[in-house]
Protein backbone atom coordinates (compact mmCIF):
# COMPACT_ATOMS: atom_id res chain seq x y z
CA UNK A 1 0.00 0.00 0.00
CA UNK A 2 2.84 2.48 0.98
CA UNK A 3 4.38 1.81 -2.63
CA UNK A 4 0.93 2.90 -4.11
CA UNK A 5 0.32 5.70 -2.25
CA UNK A 6 4.06 6.97 -3.46
CA UNK A 7 3.42 6.12 -6.31
CA UNK A 8 0.25 8.83 -6.42
CA UNK A 9 1.89 11.23 -4.59
CA UNK A 10 4.32 11.06 -8.02
CA UNK A 11 1.34 11.30 -10.30
CA UNK A 12 -0.16 14.45 -8.25
CA UNK A 13 2.95 16.43 -8.50
CA UNK A 14 3.55 15.57 -11.98
CA UNK A 15 0.29 15.23 -13.31
CA UNK A 16 -2.26 17.20 -11.02
CA UNK A 17 -4.88 17.23 -14.07
CA UNK A 18 -4.73 13.91 -15.08
CA UNK A 19 -7.04 10.91 -13.53
CA UNK A 20 -4.32 8.70 -12.08
CA UNK A 21 -5.88 5.56 -13.63
CA UNK A 22 -4.91 6.98 -17.12
CA UNK A 23 -1.58 7.97 -16.02
CA UNK A 24 -0.76 4.25 -14.88
CA UNK A 25 -2.15 2.49 -17.62
CA UNK A 26 -0.49 4.58 -19.83
CA UNK A 27 3.09 3.74 -18.15
CA UNK A 28 2.50 -0.03 -18.09
CA UNK A 29 1.66 -0.13 -21.82
CA UNK A 30 4.92 2.28 -22.91
CA UNK A 31 6.95 -0.16 -20.50
CA UNK A 32 5.48 -3.03 -22.44
CA UNK A 33 5.97 -1.37 -26.34
CA UNK A 34 8.17 1.93 -25.90
CA UNK A 35 9.06 2.21 -29.70
CA UNK A 36 4.84 1.80 -30.06
CA UNK A 37 2.95 5.17 -28.17
CA UNK A 38 -0.70 3.06 -27.69
CA UNK A 39 -4.12 4.39 -29.06
CA UNK A 40 -5.97 6.54 -26.34
CA UNK A 41 -8.97 8.23 -26.61
CA UNK A 42 -8.55 11.01 -24.29
CA UNK A 43 -11.11 13.57 -22.80
CA UNK A 44 -10.18 17.18 -21.62
CA UNK A 45 -12.59 19.56 -19.81
CA UNK A 46 -11.45 23.45 -19.65
CA UNK A 47 -12.70 26.09 -18.18
CA UNK A 48 -15.75 28.20 -18.71
CA UNK A 49 -15.22 30.94 -21.30
CA UNK A 50 -12.31 29.47 -22.49
CA UNK A 51 -11.60 30.70 -25.96
CA UNK A 52 -12.67 26.89 -28.03
CA UNK A 53 -10.41 27.84 -31.24
CA UNK A 54 -7.32 28.64 -29.32
CA UNK A 55 -8.01 25.47 -26.92
CA UNK A 56 -8.39 23.32 -29.89
CA UNK A 57 -5.26 24.76 -31.93
CA UNK A 58 -3.57 23.93 -28.78
CA UNK A 59 -4.76 20.64 -28.44
CA UNK A 60 -3.44 20.57 -32.50
CA UNK A 61 -0.42 21.51 -31.72
CA UNK A 62 0.24 19.08 -28.92
CA UNK A 63 -1.08 15.95 -30.58
CA UNK A 64 -1.55 16.34 -34.30
CA UNK A 65 -5.44 15.48 -33.91
CA UNK A 66 -8.03 17.54 -34.26
CA UNK A 67 -10.37 17.12 -30.72
CA UNK A 68 -13.78 17.39 -31.45
CA UNK A 69 -15.88 19.79 -29.21
CA UNK A 70 -18.81 19.24 -26.70
CA UNK A 71 -20.21 21.22 -24.04
CA UNK A 72 -20.18 24.83 -25.22
CA UNK A 73 -16.51 24.87 -26.02
CA UNK A 74 -15.52 23.13 -22.55
CA UNK A 75 -15.36 19.48 -23.72
CA UNK A 76 -12.21 18.34 -26.11
CA UNK A 77 -12.37 14.80 -27.78
CA UNK A 78 -9.45 13.49 -29.51
CA UNK A 79 -8.23 9.94 -30.14
CA UNK A 80 -4.20 9.45 -30.59
CA UNK A 81 -1.05 7.35 -29.98
CA UNK A 82 -0.23 9.05 -26.12
CA UNK A 83 2.69 9.66 -24.70
CA UNK A 84 4.02 11.47 -21.61
CA UNK A 85 5.11 13.77 -23.01
CA UNK A 86 1.53 14.91 -24.79
CA UNK A 87 0.11 13.97 -21.32
CA UNK A 88 2.21 16.43 -19.55
CA UNK A 89 1.82 18.98 -22.47
CA UNK A 90 -2.21 18.96 -22.18
CA UNK A 91 -1.93 18.85 -18.30
CA UNK A 92 0.12 21.87 -18.36
CA UNK A 93 -2.23 24.08 -20.56
CA UNK A 94 -3.58 26.64 -18.06
CA UNK A 95 -7.37 26.41 -19.39
CA UNK A 96 -7.63 22.57 -18.95
CA UNK A 97 -9.01 21.27 -15.62
CA UNK A 98 -9.01 17.62 -16.03
CA UNK A 99 -7.99 15.04 -18.02
CA UNK A 100 -9.51 11.26 -19.12
CA UNK A 101 -9.12 8.53 -21.72
CA UNK A 102 -9.32 5.18 -22.31
CA UNK A 103 -7.32 2.78 -24.05
CA UNK A 104 -8.69 1.92 -27.52
CA UNK A 105 -6.11 -0.33 -28.75
CA UNK A 106 -7.62 0.27 -32.14
CA UNK A 107 -7.89 2.94 -34.84
CA UNK A 108 -11.46 3.51 -33.42
CA UNK A 109 -12.44 6.24 -31.00
CA UNK A 110 -14.64 5.39 -28.00
CA UNK A 111 -16.19 8.70 -28.74
CA UNK A 112 -17.10 11.63 -25.78
CA UNK A 113 -17.66 9.03 -22.85
CA UNK A 114 -16.63 11.20 -19.49
CA UNK A 115 -18.13 14.14 -18.08
CA UNK A 116 -16.32 17.28 -15.50
CA UNK A 117 -15.24 15.26 -12.47
CA UNK A 118 -15.39 12.07 -13.15
CA UNK A 119 -11.77 11.52 -12.35
CA UNK A 120 -12.17 12.65 -9.30
CA UNK A 121 -8.49 14.22 -8.97
CA UNK A 122 -7.19 15.31 -5.98
CA UNK A 123 -5.25 18.29 -5.96
CA UNK A 124 -3.05 18.51 -3.07
CA UNK A 125 -4.89 16.15 -1.01
CA UNK A 126 -3.52 12.55 -0.54
CA UNK A 127 -6.35 11.43 1.78
CA UNK A 128 -8.77 11.42 -1.14
CA UNK A 129 -9.01 8.55 -2.89
CA UNK A 130 -8.68 8.53 -6.80
CA UNK A 131 -11.36 6.87 -8.82
CA UNK A 132 -11.63 7.14 -12.06
CA UNK A 133 -15.11 6.22 -14.22
CA UNK A 134 -13.39 3.07 -15.78
CA UNK A 135 -13.52 1.63 -12.41
CA UNK A 136 -9.84 0.75 -12.21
Amino acid sequence: MLQHEKMETSYRQIFPKVCSNLIHDLIMRLHEDPQNPPLYTVEAFAKEGTDSEACRNHILATTGTLPAIYDHGTHYVTHMRLTLEILKRLNDFEFVLEIMGDYTGTDASLGAAHNMGDAHISRGMPERVLVCSNGV
